[in-house]
């Protein structure tokens, strides 16, 4: 139980900060 929700958690946050570098990368270009 533990560890498939702390495999989903790591998942849930290299999407977030794959999200974060793309949004921040688009922020910078307007």
């Amino acid at each position: 139980m533990y560890i498939q929700k702390a495999i989903l958690l790591i998942i849930v946050l290299e999407r977030a900060m794959k999200w974060i570098s793309i949004y921040m990368t688009e922020l910078k270009y307007i």
